[in-house]
């Protein structure tokens, strides 16, 4: 790759220990066996300064794990302190800190190696790449799809979404290797009943820095005649009708249950009351003025007692419990995959904040319970909980904690509906990052076990507890 070297030496003042440019030195150092200094970067590219003056017959390759990311132009000769500009065109998706090799097309490298630390200095280099939003759909209330950045793998895409010129923002999953190069993502974006309007909705998808939008959706109210409107109203009266029939009923056997409740609680009353006077009076002379006088007085209190209306209420019934198994397809796309290793429950990473769908979004909440596994780190982290964009709950431990074992508890102001769980660690690691040892480079927070919803109690035919 380097033809010629034309030092300012002349021959006889070559030693035998000098080589070529392109050739080890010995004894010399790391960075004195490169005919260029250490790159330096600078905005879409790097400068390679050539130690000496050389002559380069080929372009100069800058390579990460063995992917080419830019070459430079045939520079042709240069002098000592001459910089060489390699522009950076791609980055690819691969584990941080890497390095950039600067070699020529025979593969022999030309400069030292210059490590990237960051997405950050990637970003600087290649730029925040070109994001495209594929597969664009509304399944439950949520806006799912995939965003892909070909030329940067390693740029987290800021994307906005503009629904009827509303501008909210969009949950990004963790980026995953694309077979094709650069990075794929899951995006997610809940909808509000008050999107829909009258003539339907328009959506669109942007990217930031350049607000460019990548992906739209428009869907509209389909046109009904007369006769449509007016089985559509039939129907939801007859539902209105069929639901506040099935409360009635629900609250009357609430009733006849609470009255039969009460009256066996006053049949024992009587039966203890009279076993008490039995058994325990019994003894004493039939004849006994004062036994008598005590026997009419205890009579007089237990008819006062049972005749005062009792203020409380039956047990309620347990709660129903919806318990999404590890494996469960309510995990969203930003979980790490399932694990399971030997007696070890299967169980499944999470990043720094991953998605939970409801799959019992029909029914109201009241919580949630989070059996947490281990977590990285020293420290236990914070969990913090927020239902379809609202504001964030903390988990309380519930119970003792065993080692780094323990459950975590959501109880929600007020039951209610939602369909998008946000679950948000106030700390995530790096196993790599704490032992050295370990090539696991993946961003941890929690290893979950489980997730259970606590529903509403429902009556037995099927309505939710008007009370709650």
């Amino acid at each position: 790759m380097i033809a010629e070297a034309r030092a300012a030496k002349s021959p006889s003042e070559n030693s035998p220990s000098e080589k070529s440019p392109s050739e080890p030195l010995a004894g010399a150092s790391p960075a004195d066996r490169f005919p260029f200094d250490r790159g330096r970067i600078v905005p879409g590219r790097i400068l390679l300064t050539a130690r000496e003056e050389i002559r380069v017959s080929e372009p100069l390759l800058a390579l990460v794990e063995g992917i080419e990311i830019g070459r430079s132009a045939l520079p042709g000769a240069c002098a000592a302190g001459e910089e060489v500009a390699i522009p950076i065109r791609r980055f690819p998706f691969v584990a941080l800190p890497c390095e950039i090799r600067f070699s020529g097309e025979d593969g022999l490298d030309v400069a030292p190696a210059l490590p990237v630390a960051s997405a950050a200095e990637a970003v600087r280099l290649a730029g925040p790449g070109e994001v495209t939003c594929d597969g664009l759909r509304i399944e439950n209330g949520i806006v799912t799809g995939t965003a892909t950045n070909a030329i940067n793998g390693l740029a987290m895409p800021v994307l906005l979404a503009k629904i009827n010129e509303v501008v909210r923002q969009v949950q990004v999953g963790p980026l995953r290797l694309r077979d094709e190069g650069g990075s794929t993502c899951r995006i997610s974006l809940s909808l509000d009943a008050g999107d829909l309007t009258e003539t339907g909705a328009s959506l669109s998808i942007h990217t930031l820095p350049s607000f460019e939008p990548i992906a739209h959706l428009q869907f509209a109210r389909t046109e009904r005649d007369a006769l449509a409107e007016a089985v559509t109203r039939l129907e939801a009266k007859v539902a209105q009708l069929a639901a506040r029939a099935r409360i009635d009923a629900a609250g009357h056997r609430r009733f006849l249950e609470e009255a039969v409740a009460r009256q066996q609680t006053r049949l024992d009353d009587v039966i203890e009351y009279f076993a008490a006077l039995v058994y325990d009076r019994g003894a004493q002379a039939p004849g006994d003025p004062l036994a008598a006088a005590e026997i009419d007085q205890t009579i007089r209190t237990f008819y006062e007692t049972i005749r005062q209306p009792r203020s409380g209420r039956t047990a309620p019934q347990a709660r129903d419990i919806v318990p999404l198994a590890p494996a469960h397809a309510a995990y969203g796309d930003d979980w790490y995959r399932l694990e399971a290793y030997g007696d070890t429950p299967p169980f499944r990473w999470m990043p720094q904040a991953a998605t939970l769908f409801n799959p019992a979004a029909d029914r109201r909440v009241t919580g949630l319970l989070v059996s947490v596994f281990s977590y990285v780190g020293d420290t236990r982290p914070d969990l913090f909980l927020a239902l379809d964009d609202g504001e964030a709950l903390l988990g309380e431990p519930l119970g003792l904690i065993n080692g780094r074992s323990y459950t975590l508890r959501f109880a929600l102001p007020a039951p209610r509906h939602f369909g998008v769980a946000r679950l948000t660690a106030s700390c995530a690691l790096r196993p790599s990052d704490i032992d050295k040892a370990s090539s696991d480079t993946r961003l941890l927070s929690f290893g979950i076990t489980g997730v259970r919803l606590l529903l509403e109690a429902e009556d037995a035919d099927g309505s939710e507890n008007p009370s709650g």
